[in-house]
């Protein structure tokens, strides 16, 4: 079998598979019972004051995920009308620091009684309120990231403020750095600083406001100047749904591939509870191991430690990898400790454990155990990451309707899928080729 796919879905089973992010809207109304309403014909925003402006709201961001090929969609789980009673949060602005931190410590204090602000769990909470001036905001603190499941909105938001916002709770930084303006982005110097901890994004800031002060900041080039893969790195800047160029003539209509990267890995354990189903990385190239390889290839690993292999895959066995080294895209750190070695079976129970030196080695003692008694070492070993074969990936992680992200390149081995599944390629050509 030989089976060749390149760009990016290809689904087993169901040529329409996506993996859905649940989303919840609640909407705060007046003591009168009105819902928010604005007269705000902005055509850059789109206003929240209906139920069928909701719905084309996602349907509008999810035409906006779609093309951009990775797989998922916005599933709009319900639109609830909040009671009369919370008519005090009418006006809530999410950019007031005070109103967020009191509805949240509210919200977190109704949800194991009466559950009146219709929290869910399983969905990032959207609310609507009726502030006016367009935009919505994940938190009151004023750095970010900060994971956050609750995302309140303006009534007037733009287009792509729900998007923007969703992206931080999936805990992606501006493209200017992991604070809001220009001024809460310096550093105790007075230094700007950047960082929006993603690769794959050049310097931005919130004091920059064209593609050419992107360039030369970068580049020392007006953009003009700049070659057709700089101007793309200056673009994915300027016209991401992370920037604050909506207002500089930026489009917010992408993510760069490493944005997208950090998102599926929280996605993926963070934020596992809002998600249909996960992304399971393959690379044939991958560093670490999975945790379906780590006992297999435990003997090798502690060869030159003290005491048999059984020492450590009896520790592994009690303290196994928990599920968050199984989806991320890298491995993590995993220490391997046990604390004493075990008693071996037919050593007499009344002979004392650990053995001391001086009653020399006990009955029934191992062949393979070291003499005097020595201490397991305690070692470390990269666990996790992407999956080094498409089979592994599939027996080893993925579920019904999971979907598997596979790193260019040609994988050869037994293949044989009966689960429904979407295979996307990592920006190339994938060849499967069964043996």
């Amino acid at each position: 079998m030989l089976l060749v796919f390149g760009g990016f879905l290809l689904a087993a089973h169901d040529a329409a598979a996506w993996i859905q992010w649940r989303v919840s809207v609640k909407v705060f109304r007046n003591a009168a019972g009105n819902w928010p309403a604005s007269a705000d014909s902005n055509p850059e925003r789109h206003n929240f004051d209906a139920q069928s402006n909701i719905v084309a709201h996602i349907a509008e961001n999810n035409r906006l995920l779609a093309s951009m090929g990775w797989g998922y969609q916005f599933e709009l789980t319900e639109i609830v009308e909040l009671p009369t009673s919370l008519s005090n949060w009418f006006n809530a602005d999410p950019y007031d620091d005070q109103t967020w931190t009191d509805l949240e410590r509210e919200i977190d204090r109704h949800r194991l009684t009466d559950n009146v602000y219709r929290y869910r769990r399983e969905a990032i909470n959207v609310y609507i309120s009726n502030a006016q001036g367009g935009g919505g905001a994940t938190s009151p603190r004023p750095i970010l990231p900060v994971l956050s499941d609750l995302i309140i909105m303006r009534v007037d938001a733009g287009k792509t403020t729900f998007f923007h916002e969703f992206g931080h709770a999936m805990d992606l930084c501006h493209t200017h750095g992991c604070c809001n303006t220009c001024d809460d982005c310096k550093d105790e110097f007075g230094v700007e600083s950047s960082s929006d901890r993603i690769a794959d994004t050049v310097r931005d800031s919130d004091c920059w406001h064209s593609t050419n002060e992107i360039a030369l900041e970068n580049f020392n080039q007006f953009y003009a100047a700049l070659s057709a893969g700089q101007r793309r790195q200056v673009d994915d800047v300027f016209h991401n749904l992370m920037s604050y160029h909506r207002d500089d003539g930026g489009l917010a209509n992408r993510l760069t591939h490493d944005q997208w990267d950090h998102m599926v890995d929280i996605a993926n354990a963070a934020r596992r509870e809002i998600s249909s189903g996960t992304t399971v990385f393959v690379d044939k190239d991958a560093l670490g191991l999975s945790p379906c390889e780590l006992l297999s290839q435990l003997a090798g690993l502690v060869e030159h430690l003290p005491g048999p292999t059984s020492w450590y895959t009896d520790e592994l066995n009690a303290h196994p990898p928990g599920p968050e080294y199984y989806l991320r895209r890298t491995c993590n750190t995993f220490p391997i400790d046990p604390s004493t070695p075990p008693r071996p079976p037919k050593v007499p129970s009344d002979w004392p454990w650990p053995p001391p030196d001086y009653l020399g080695k006990p009955p029934e003692y191992p062949s393979d155990w070291p003499w005097p008694l020595l201490d397991p070492a305690l070692f470390e070993v990269c666990v996790g990451g992407a999956y080094k074969t498409v089979a592994d990936a599939i027996n080893c992680a993925a579920q019904e309707g999971d979907r598997l992200q596979i790193k260019a390149g040609t994988y050869v081995g037994p293949l044989r899928i009966t689960k429904r599944l979407t295979l996307a390629t990592d920006r190339g050509t994938v060849r499967l080729q069964g043996n």
